[in-house]
């Protein structure tokens, strides 16, 4: 669940402002490695979906039918 402060897991108070961002406060806070991996993990592949799917939404792809997420 989120709200627009930042002390939730998803924190939007940056969304449409100067900075524009989105911060995701849900990691555990571990020093497992693999944990750590598996977070990064998700991560990249969170961004590599955002970036595409905003090619789509900016008309540089036609539709989701032309690419793999």
């Amino acid at each position: 669940m989120w709200q627009n402060d930042k002390h939730n897991g998803l924190n939007l108070t940056h969304v449409k402002t100067d900075l524009n961002k989105i911060e995701f406060r849900i990691f555990n806070g571990t020093i497992s490695f693999p944990v750590w991996m598996q977070n990064i993990k998700f991560l990249g592949r969170l961004m590599m979906v955002s970036k595409r799917l905003s090619s789509i939404y900016q008309g540089k792809i036609a539709n989701l039918d032309t690419m793999r997420l």
